[in-house]
């Protein structure tokens, strides 16, 4: 219903490391002299709540504050920085949008049903039909290769998202279908749009984290969502794509609070 970028390293001119050798007398198949290493912060990690939650949060803590170039310490009189950190589990319900694209095409006489669901969203006034027009003339595309002409139906429905109907025609077109308003076309398409609210229930990670050092003490509170489904029974409209075992509203994993929590201690406290 959120993407962690990494820091991009710079490299440095061949040009200029090459200066920096003559400067020191040294040729490049001389090995540099080692320079001494920045003391790497020490963090002490106090960890408690949800014993699942936990044990994965030490455990990708451990990589991740490595990886940061922190050191974890059990031994919190040698920390220069302390992480409490209590971790929850619990659930909720709440209400999304989904789109519906009620279609049917009519060719030959018979008429097939091609109903599909549009995207869903978390905002009950957010976009549900983004993607669906495409979706829909490739339906058409599919399986009436051979049509030359498609007509759509007076009896369509545009209203929920009014610009579908011009983003479906372009698509056809794309395909090398003919726009005809006869009924008489090749495939006759009837296309309604439904934007309905389905309930979900989400499985959350609570987070209250309070990171202190001599500098300062900063306390954050998370709440992500780790997995989502529908509530109750699966509609019989869509069920391929809003069946119960379907997840789809990931917001942030155990792994990506730590790494974030990482960076955070090591960028240390404003200047």
């Amino acid at each position: 219903m959120n993407a962690t970028n990494r820091a991009s390293i710079a490299s440095v001119p061949l040009l200029v490391a090459v200066a920096f050798l003559s400067a020191c007398s040294l040729t490049p198949n001389q090995p540099p002299r080692p320079s001494p290493s920045a003391p790497r912060t020490t963090v002490y990690l106090n960890a408690t709540g949800d014993p699942k939650l936990v044990h994965r949060f030490q455990m990708y803590a451990a990589d991740e504050f490595d990886d940061a170039g922190l050191a974890l310490t059990s031994d919190p009189k040698k920390a220069g920085v302390t992480v409490s950190a209590e971790l929850s589990a619990s659930t909720r319900t709440v209400t999304i949008a989904n789109g519906l694209v009620q279609m049917t095409a009519t060719a030959g006489g018979v008429n097939t049903d091609l109903t599909q669901c549009g995207s869903l969203n978390s905002n009950l006034d957010g976009q549900v039909f983004d993607s669906s027009a495409k979706s829909a003339a490739a339906e058409i595309l599919d399986k009436f290769p051979a049509a030359h002409s498609v007509s759509i139906d007076r009896a369509s429905n545009f209203d929920a998202a009014p610009e579908f109907k011009a983003a479906f025609e372009s698509a056809l077109r794309d395909g090398s279908k003919t726009l005809s308003d006869s009924k008489a076309a090749d495939v006759v398409v009837t296309i309604k749009l439904e934007k309905r609210k389905l309930s979900v229930d989400e499985s959350l990670q609570n987070y209250k984290i309070e990171i202190a050092s001599p500098a300062d003490t900063k306390t954050e509170t998370l709440t992500e969502v780790r997995f989502a489904k529908l509530a109750g029974e699966v509609p019989k409209i869509c069920p391929r794509d809003l069946g119960d075992e379907q997840i789809w509203l990931e917001t942030a994993s155990v792994s990506d609070v730590a790494r974030k929590l990482a960076r955070e201690i090591a960028k240390g406290p404003p200047q």
